[in-house]
């Protein structure tokens, strides 16, 4: 999250404006390849939408809330729900505690290989 400047992207439409510099194309295809979602949707100062919301998995933002003007920016404040969950594993991972082995016995094993 941030403020990245691009205000000639329309983040509704997903497109530069025709005013829009090749940096700001850049930034855009980068976001499109990326499969990356901006999430803020609308105008963060009087003019533009400037300060975005960016993840990589859609529904790990729940909502985007404009919280209104900083005393000392025209810029807004941004307020948002993420959400963190833990999949649960279906399956029981064996871990072993390699500290407790048995060095000594091993060695003799091995050493019966040929």
């Amino acid at each position: 999250m941030g403020d990245f400047n691009y205000g000639h992207i329309d983040w509704s439409m997903g497109a530069c404006e025709s005013s829009a510099t090749e940096e700001c194309r850049l930034i855009l295809e980068c976001l499109q390849e990326g499969f990356i979602t901006q999430h803020v949707t609308n105008r963060t100062t009087e003019r533009s939408l400037l300060d975005l919301v960016l993840t990589n998995e859609p529904e790990s933002i729940n909502e985007v809330e404009n919280l209104g003007k900083f005393a000392t920016s025209d810029h807004s404040l941004l307020f948002w729900k993420t959400n963190v969950g833990r999949e649960e594993d279906s399956m029981k991972v064996t871990r072993f505690d390699y500290n407790k082995m048995d060095l000594n016995g091993i060695m003799e094993e091995l050493r019966r290989c040929n």
